[in-house]
């Protein structure tokens, strides 16, 4: 809980609640589980951190407060339009010349509920959450929309999002190589010269 109790008016929380609060378990040949989306595991961790990140928000809440959320989900087709995105990421992590367990082990805790999932019911009565009102909206990442036309090349692309990415995906890369700790430092393909 961030805040004390019945002192929140207008809450609001953007794209922050796929991130899990602990990685599951490893998953193999993909970084993100939004590519492997029956992983129980997965799921079952994003329904325990949502339910307590619900249960805190309802907790700060004042009666008749509003909670905003804007989450990153699932469309009806269970794409999120980063599935290209993730499998490059994963695809330029085969690239670092990783071994077979620093790969398993550079799996990213995050999961992108279903639409469904980010409008549970029973998890909004058991927290005395009204909902309002809800709706899917597709965001669209241009410089992906160019790479898929074949206006830009990979480089581009990579050069484009490696600072994005960096800011969210270097430190399960980083873990995972100190969990395999068998390199030494200059070894290492994170290793600056």
């Amino acid at each position: 809980q961030c805040l004390p109790l019945n002192s929140l008016i207008i809450g609001y929380s953007s794209t922050s609640i796929h991130w899990l609060s602990c990685k599951p378990c490893n998953i193999s040949n993909i970084c993100i589980s939004s590519l492997n989306i029956n992983n129980d595991k997965f799921k079952h961790q994003a329904y325990l951190d949502y339910s307590q990140f619900l249960e805190h928000r309802s907790n700060e809440l004042i009666l008749g407060g509003v909670l905003i959320l804007c989450i990153h989900c699932l469309n009806d087709k269970e794409l999120n339009g980063l599935e290209i995105a993730h499998q490059l990421l994963y695809k330029c992590a085969q690239s670092l010349l990783l071994t077979e367990q620093e790969l398993l082990d550079y799996t990213i805790p995050v999961y992108y509920r279903t639409y469904s999932e980010c409008i549970d019911q029973d998890l909004f009565n058991k927290f005395s959450l009204k909902l309002i009102k809800s709706d899917v909206l597709e965001a669209r990442i241009n410089i992906l929309n160019q790479l898929q036309q074949g206006k830009i090349s990979l480089d581009d692309f990579a050069k484009d999002r490696t600072q994005f990415v960096r800011s969210w995906g270097e430190p399960s890369l980083r873990q995972a190589l100190e969990m395999n700790n068998k390199r030494s430092e200059k070894d290492r393909p994170d290793a600056k010269p």
